[in-house]
């Protein structure tokens, strides 16, 4: 696995041994097609990061800062050792479950990214609860990206409308923008 694009181009990234399932370079291409010019100068959160591949793609096409986090000692591990091998700046490591990090999160971003085990990961109650207002984490133009299990249905999210819905083999990106 590598970085594809920006000042990072070509970086290769270890992956953890355990459970992670990282979107492939094609699907990640595919998703900063989408998002353009957002990527730079965003301030990134990267939910249930895996190896960073997401928040690193950010990074090297210019966004501000990253916020990884996972829950998985190992996966934190491999990230820190991916910030340093990539010499990618203005990165924070959090190595806790997310709901609890989304429980005293005060801040906001310009992209958020979700990618949550597919199927031992009951997401249904978790991002549809009314328990997180993922709205009052993103800025007005902001977006929360969610990639899904293409056997999953995709619905909504209250305060969030659906901008776009991209699919790549057997999964796909759910583009969630802040209502106006």
């Amino acid at each position: 696995m590598r970085i594809i694009s920006g000042k990072a181009r070509g970086i290769s990234i270890q992956i953890p041994k355990n459970d992670v399932r990282p979107t492939t370079q094609i699907a990640k291409e595919a998703l900063f097609s989408v998002l353009g010019s957002k990527a730079i100068n965003a301030r990134v959160l990267d939910l249930f990061a895996g190896s960073g591949g997401l928040g690193l793609e950010a990074l090297s096409r210019g966004a501000y800062s990253c916020v990884f986090v996972d829950n998985s000692y190992s996966s934190c591990s491999i990230i820190k050792k991916n910030i340093l091998h990539s010499k990618l700046e203005n990165t924070e490591i959090i190595c806790k479950k997310v709901n609890l990090v989304l429980k005293s999160l005060s801040r906001q971003f310009d992209l958020i990214f979700a990618d949550p085990p597919y199927f031992s990961f009951q997401e249904k109650h978790f991002w549809h609860s009314s328990f997180f207002s993922f709205s009052s984490f993103l800025f007005q133009q902001g977006f929360f990206i969610l990639e899904k299990s293409k056997e999953d249905e995709v619905s909504d999210i209250p305060n969030l409308s659906i901008r776009k819905i991209k699919k790549f083999g057997g999964s796909h990106f759910v583009f969630y923008q802040k209502d106006e």
